[in-house]
């Protein structure tokens, strides 16, 4: 996932019918709200012009003789005044930040069109400017961190209206070091490898778990089998993974067996001796009893022009599986 994608799947998510509700929901509290600090502007705004009356008229009743007095009268109007205007001031600026409140209809129209949003969006006459100008209207910003280099990426979406949504998706990067689970997916490797797990095994374990590749994407059969390759040579894991008990390989059940590489490897596609594939290699798996067989099919075949039992090229036991 890019931010582009990202932006698109949480722009249609917030506009899904049910999330729109929600949002008409809050914005009919929000307006409630609104309403009552409005009461409160105007409340406090009567008690202002109430205290400017009282102060005006007593200042009218004071005997123009009694001039401390008057001079007393005057400066509290005043100030009244001044608290009367600075109230009303508040009262204004309050009024003009209203947003639009929406009509019942326009209500009705908005849930209905989300019902039909994300079939428009994707659609081959809707054009990424059309795209554009809806994320616009409502996301203000996105904000983009790469965390210290690595495929980690930390998005912060600031919607109109002041809400902040956090997601985090993994990038393509060039390298394996750049993932900031490498050292987590090195060590499970080597311990599903220990396992004799197949590559294929692996790539189906890692993605389980939540791993990725450094394309960003789940692992493959193939990828896992790179990055051992890779890993081998810087010397991360083991050059050769240490085999299970009964489980040889080639070379040293040929020499077991006293036999050629080739023969045995022939022996394999012709099923007489079990083996698994592991990356590019094959690995054997005999137990005491089908060395024993084995040792017999070896003795046999010296014999020239003498057909080989059917006993003796079937393997005994199955393959154990984890």
């Amino acid at each position: 996932m890019d931010v582009p994608h990202l932006g698109a799947k949480q722009l249609l998510i917030a506009l899904e019918p049910a999330s729109l509700e929600l949002s008409l929901r809050a914005a009919e509290s929000i307006e409630e709200d609104r309403r009552r600090a409005e009461d409160h502007h105007r409340q406090t705004l009567e008690r202002a012009t109430y205290k400017a009356d009282v102060a005006r008229r007593r200042l009218a009743a004071v005997e123009p003789e009694n001039r401390l007095v008057a001079a007393e009268l005057e400066r509290e109007w005043e100030a009244a005044l001044q608290c009367q205007r600075q109230t009303k001031e508040e009262l204004d600026r309050f009024q003009l930040t209203r947003p639009t409140r929406l009509t019942r209809e326009q209500r009705e129209r908005i849930v209905a069109l989300s019902h039909d949003l994300p079939a428009l969006w994707h659609a081959e006459g809707t054009s990424g400017v059309d795209r554009q100008i809806i994320l616009r209207a409502i996301v203000d910003r996105i904000v983009v961190e790469v965390l210290a280099e690595t495929d980690r990426v930390s998005v912060t979406i600031h919607w109109n209206g002041g809400f902040e949504s956090r997601h985090q998706f993994r990038r393509a990067v060039r390298s394996f070091a750049q993932l900031e689970a490498a050292l987590d997916i090195t060590n499970r490797l080597a311990q599903l490898r220990a396992k004799r797990f197949s590559c294929t095994a692996i790539a189906a374990q890692l993605n389980q778990e939540g791993y990725r590749s450094t394309t960003g994407r789940a692992f493959t059969s193939a990828s896992v089998w790179q990055l051992r390759r890779v890993l081998r040579r810087q010397g991360r894991i083991p050059n050769v993974e240490p085999l299970a008990n009964d489980c040889w390989r080639q070379n040293a059940l040929a020499a077991r067996l006293g036999l050629k590489a080739s023969t045995l490897n022939t022996w394999r596609r012709r099923g007489w001796v079990q083996a698994e594939p592991a990356g590019s290699r094959w690995v054997y798996w005999a137990n005491a009893e089908d060395l024993a067989r084995l040792d017999e099919l070896v003795a046999h075949a010296r014999k020239k022009l003498t057909i080989t039992p059917d006993r003796l090229t079937t393997p005994r036991f199955k393959i154990p599986r984890n």
